[in-house]
């Protein structure tokens, strides 16, 4: 649900900022947090199921 919001948002970004070149940073910047975001979510799956093997 919150990853399906957070894409969509960033496809309508980037329908939306296909205009103009400063829309575009826009996007970009939408863009990294969004892969920063997949990052730290990966990375604390990864932690907890480490985690509760010790448990």
């Amino acid at each position: 649900m919150f990853l399906k919001v957070t894409y969509d948002h960033v496809s309508y970004s980037y329908l939306k900022s296909y205009k103009s070149w400063s829309e575009k940073k826009v996007l970009f910047f939408h863009f990294i947090r969004f892969v920063f975001r997949l990052i730290v979510i990966f990375i604390s799956l990864i932690f907890i199921k480490y985690t509760h093997n010790y448990f």
